[in-house]
């Protein structure tokens, strides 16, 4: 595939424990851009295609920044674990700063979103929240 930009970024949970997140753009230009028929449909092969993956550490384990790239560069080139992706037919619609946005945009995103993206992130947030109401009606009586 092309070249990969990354974006590092952290959240805090509500545990007060930081997930350090890395985010990889892979970008690709096509060696053959063009028109293909498809049935009735005659449909562009994009010029330039960028495929999006994300890679999260737990709190509890060591952070390695290079590691981290590798799984969220991997998992952007799996059709299966890839975040989305962005096709285009100009090469000048996706450039460097386009993509430099949609990544500060996605970051932001998971900072807001993180249960769409940690499986059981929800679940324990709601058990932590019932688990300080309870704590704190023992306190009050």
């Amino acid at each position: 595939m092309g070249r990969t930009l990354y974006h590092f970024d952290q959240f805090i949970d509500r545990e007060n424990r930081c997930h350090h997140f890395i985010l990889a753009a892979v970008i690709t230009d096509s060696n053959t851009p063009g028109e293909f028929q498809m049935g009735s449909a005659r449909l562009s092969i994009p010029e330039r295609s960028v495929h999006f993956g994300l890679s999260i550490t737990h709190p509890n384990d060591e952070r390695d920044v290079v590691i981290g790239q590798r799984i969220a560069e991997g998992r952007a080139k799996k059709e299966k674990t890839r975040l989305g992706r962005v096709l285009t037919d100009q090469k000048g619609l996706l450039c460097t700063k386009v993509v430099t946005s949609i990544l500060k945009e996605k970051a932001k995103h998971i900072k807001e979103n993180p249960g769409e993206y940690i499986r059981g992130y929800d679940s324990q947030k709601r058990r932590v929240i019932v688990e300080k109401c309870l704590q704190t009606q023992s306190e009050q009586k």
